[in-house]
């Protein structure tokens, strides 16, 4: 298995995809999805020393 980097471009896919899998997990609060968007931008600001 090959992990790599997300691309920009996929981000809306990612979201989508995130948003699926957890519709049929036993225990989601439904917003995972945009958790992942969150990670992504405290990780951004982090790396450029932005506080959040």
């Amino acid at each position: 298995m090959v992990i790599r980097k997300e691309k920009t471009e996929e981000f809306s896919q990612i979201y989508d995809l995130v948003k699926v899998a957890f519709q049929t997990a036993k225990v989601t609060n439904g917003k995972e999805q945009d958790f992942v968007n969150q990670l992504r931008l405290f990780c951004l600001r982090f790396a450029i020393g932005t506080p959040t």
